[in-house]
């Protein structure tokens, strides 16, 4: 099957430009047959001093 395409052959772009295309990110990587997966990733922290984190959780609990 073939489907529309989005970029112009030979035209170079930008990487701010592809943000700026009226297209899904998935319709643009599928013009480079390339797909993408979303997941929650957990970073390690260091620990925040007792009173930082009691402050810390009473904002945010507004």
């Amino acid at each position: 099957m073939n489907r529309r395409r989005i970029l112009k052959a030979g035209q170079p772009y930008s990487f701010s430009q592809y943000f700026d295309l009226p297209f899904t990110l998935e319709d643009i990587l599928a013009e480079f047959d390339c797909t993408f997966v979303r997941s929650h990733i957990d970073l390690p922290r260091p620990p925040l001093p007792e009173a930082i984190a009691f402050i810390l959780g009473l904002y945010l609990r507004k």
